[in-house]
């Protein structure tokens, strides 16, 4: 479910994009996942034929460690920022991560929340922070993590953790 004030608008980022119709206060809800999107084993997806899978990988968002979900709503065409205006507050739900002002394009991370699927392109966003390049591995990143906190769905948290502990424990194994 999407925010009663946006809107889908041509975005200077990518295609489409969702915008602000009045301003959005940080913390405010922006989307929050409906029990009628559409979910997907990942596994399942890729034996799909390649143009149906390719749709689908287009449109959707990781919403569990093997889970893709589709959006029924506008929030599919939210594009990417190495400094978004949302994160994630729980499994299912993104808040304003500061005041949006009316027309700013609502943006997110996709490192956020995508790391099940390979994917590595370019990063148009223009922020001062910007990546360069958006890939399935941005969660790894120390300064994403110090940028995002726990602002992330838990199985982001719980893959952060797992890297941490496996390089801990192969420091401990070389010591």
């Amino acid at each position: 479910m999407s925010h009663e004030h946006i809107e889908l608008r041509d975005s200077p980022i990518a295609g489409r994009g969702v915008f602000a119709t009045r301003h959005i206060k940080a913390g405010e809800v922006v989307f929050t996942a409906h029990p009628d999107d559409i979910k997907y084993e990942i596994d399942a997806v890729y034996a799909m034929l390649p143009d149906q899978r390719d749709a689908i990988l287009y449109y959707t968002w990781q919403c569990g460690p093997t889970t893709l979900c589709l959006d029924g709503g506008i929030g599919r065409y939210q594009n990417h920022s190495c400094d978004p205006n949302t994160w994630w507050i729980n499994e299912d739900t993104t808040v304003a991560r500061r005041d949006i002002a009316a027309g700013e394009e609502v943006t997110c991370d996709y490192g956020a929340f995508m790391m099940s699927v390979p994917y590595d392109m370019p990063c148009n966003c223009g922020a001062a922070n910007c990546r360069g390049r958006i890939t399935h591995r941005d969660y790894l990143d120390s300064r994403f993590q110090r940028t995002h906190g726990d602002h992330v769905p838990p199985y982001i948290r719980d893959a952060i953790n797992a890297a941490k502990l496996s390089v801990q424990t192969d420091l401990d194994v070389k010591a």
